[in-house]
């Protein structure tokens, strides 16, 4: 009978312990989530924290002892000082509370905020999952963006494909150990709705690397081949947002295929997209066209073409005297084409004489199409 009190007695203590050995990972959350550099904790609130929140109770000592282990692991963890006078002319420094710095800038996280909650296709309920895991690096910076973590839009967009993540993780994974993969590709019904394609074709492809552009998330990829050079093979761009049932190819003993050409390990995103406006393939032409220079034709410039664009004073004015700039960018032709059409009224392309034909032609279509009144 005495032996079994003594088991009973011995349990809470059992408990207690094992909840002391949490006490450091505890005392952490709680810095992380409730701290910064403008906002440290006492030991004493620590401790109160800590016995609220976990149910541990600890003296002060004991959470002293924990931050001053937990400042020599973790860089994040840190005491904050001030200086004040020692009552004998002299200056001493004592400790003014103990906070951790966020991993992310409240900036930072306001930067990432406002790209999930520009992402098109992305089901809410990822985009909200996704937040929470961002937002946690923000410490209490967090708390500034309580009300972004609803993600509802006034106008839904019924056009969402749920095997995004999955489809990331797949093309991840491929690029990681340079294996092909294959997918097929969605589309969109009448009402907008992301379906299945009728005739439907898996793609298979070596991948190169994976880039945003222009609000989107694509993939780049070879087709495999054994007969063209890898230096000669032309990429192609496919929208990962419409990709289904994407997967690594295997061969016969069910191993990873390993791609013809490897993937981009440290590719040049920003100068293969400004030389391949809206992710058009080769070939890339040099191309010259000439603006009117003010500041808003200078950002739309550089916004499309980056710091690969070189500018020239024109020789010629605009008709109404005004300075004009000539530019010369390297893109794909018909990419141009539309980015001229698009911008009429600011771009007048200059050479190859086979784009101006091309656009001389598309305009002459357009003006045929809204002559007549409907």
């Amino acid at each position: 009978m005495g032996e079994r009190t003594t088991k009973r007695s011995t349990r809470p203590q059992r408990r207690r312990d094992n909840r002391l050995k949490l006490l450091p990972l505890c005392i952490l959350r709680i810095l992380e989530r409730d701290t910064d550099v403008d906002h440290p904790l006492s030991i004493e609130n620590i401790r109160k924290k800590v016995e609220a929140d976990y149910g541990i109770e600890v003296d002060r000592k004991t959470v002293s002892n924990n931050l001053s282990w937990l400042s020599e692991l973790d860089e994040r963890v840190r005491c904050d000082v001030k200086a004040r006078s020692d009552g004998h002319g002299g200056i001493q420094e004592v400790s003014s509370g103990w906070h951790c710095e966020p991993a992310l800038e409240a900036e930072e996280l306001r930067y990432l905020a406002d790209a999930l909650l520009s992402c098109p296709r992305m089901p809410p309920r990822q985009k909200r999952d996704l937040w929470q895991k961002v937002s946690a690096l923000g410490g209490s910076h967090a708390k500034r963006f309580a009300g972004l973590g609803d993600f509802h839009d006034a106008n839904p967009r019924p056009a969402v494909n749920k095997q995004l993540f999955r489809t990331i993780d797949v093309l991840n994974e491929a690029l990681g150990s340079g294996c092909q993969a294959s997918f097929l590709l969605g589309s969109l019904d009448l009402k907008g709705r992301f379906c299945r394609q009728a005739e439907e074709r898996r793609h298979v492809v070596d991948p190169r690397f994976m880039a945003m552009s222009d609000g989107r998330h694509y993939l780049f990829a070879s087709y495999p081949s054994t007969r063209t050079p890898p230096d000669d093979r032309k990429m192609y761009s496919f929208r990962i947002d419409l990709m289904l049932d994407a997967e690594l190819c295997r061969d016969e003993d069910g191993n990873p295929r390993k791609a013809t050409v490897p993937p981009d390990r440290n590719p040049d995103v920003r100068t293969y997209l400004d030389k391949h406006l809206y992710t058009f393939s080769d070939p890339i032409v040099p191309v010259l066209f000439r603006f009117e220079d003010t500041d808003a034709n200078r950002n739309l410039v550089f916004d499309r073409f980056g710091s690969a664009v070189r500018l020239e004073r024109a020789e010629d004015d605009a008709a109404d005297g005004r300075p004009c700039l000539d530019a010369v960018v390297q893109a794909n032709e018909d990419a141009m084409r539309f980015l001229a059409m698009q911008y009429s009224g600011v771009i007048e392309v200059l050479e190859p004489q086979s784009l101006r034909d091309a656009l001389h032609e598309e305009g002459l279509r357009v003006a045929k199409r809204y002559a007549q009144p409907r």
